[in-house]
C-alpha cells in the first residue's frame, strides 16, 4: 500500500515539510538563521512546574502558580505539591514539536477520512445500489476480509492490502 499513488507517507510528508520551511542562512546551504541563533544564545529560560495530588480524590494537576502556605482541592483536601525544576524553553521546544506532529497526524487522519470516503462511494457504485455495512459486533468482525491493521489502527481489507503485489510474476504485455 505504501506505494500506492493514493497513500503518502506520514514520515515523506514531514521530510517535505521541514525542507520548506527550512530558510537557508546567507550563504543559502541551510544554515540557521540569525533569529534561531540568538534563541539558543540565549541559553534555558528556568522555572517551576508545580505537580499538585489530591489524596481526597486522587487526581494529578499541575501548575505554574506556587502558592506558599499550600492549597486546598475542590473537595477541600490538601493537596501535596511536587516542584520540578524546568527549562521553560525546552519545555516550549517539546510543546511545539507535539503540536507540530499533531497537525501532521490531524492532516493524514483527513486524508484518510476523504479516502474511505471516496472508498464507499466506489464500493457503491460496484454494487449498484448502496452497499450497507453489516452490523459491527465482534462476531462480524471476526468474520471480516482484513488483511491488517495499520499503525492508527484502521482495518485495511484484503482488498487494498498491498496492492502491488497484485502485479508480481505476472507476464508484461
Amino acid at each position: 500500500m505504501a506505494d500506492d499513488d493514493n497513500v503518502i507517507s506520514l514520515e515523506a510528508r514531514r521530510v517535505r515539510r521541514r525542507s520548506e520551511r527550512a530558510e537557508p542562512g546567507p550563504a543559502g546551504d541551510g544554515e540557521a538563521t540569525p533569529d534561531s541563533k540568538q534563541a539558543e544564545a540565549a541559553g534555558p529560560l528556568p522555572g517551576k512546574l508545580i505537580w499538585l495530588h489530591c489524596p481526597a480524590c486522587d487526581t494529578l494537576e499541575y501548575s505554574e502558580i506556587e502558592v506558599p502556605g499550600g492549597r486546598r482541592h475542590k473537595c477541600g483536601a490538601v493537596v501535596r505539591e511536587a516542584a520540578v525544576e524546568i527549562d521553560a524553553r525546552a519545555e516550549a521546544t517539546v510543546a511545539e514539536i507535539n503540536l507540530r506532529r499533531i497537525d501532521a497526524l490531524s492532516e493524514y487522519l483527513d486524508q484518510q477520512r476523504q479516502r474511505y470516503l471516496e472508498y464507499r462511494r466506489r464500493l457503491e457504485s460496484i454494487a449498484g445500489q448502496p452497499a450497507e455495512p453489516y452490523p459491527i459486533d465482534d462476531g462480524v468482525l471476526k468474520r471480516l476480509p482484513v488483511a491488517e491493521m495499520d499503525a492508527l489502527g484502521l482495518l485495511v481489507s484484503q482488498a487494498l492490502h498491498d496492492p502491488a503485489k497484485r502485479f508480481e510474476d505476472k507476464d508484461e504485455p
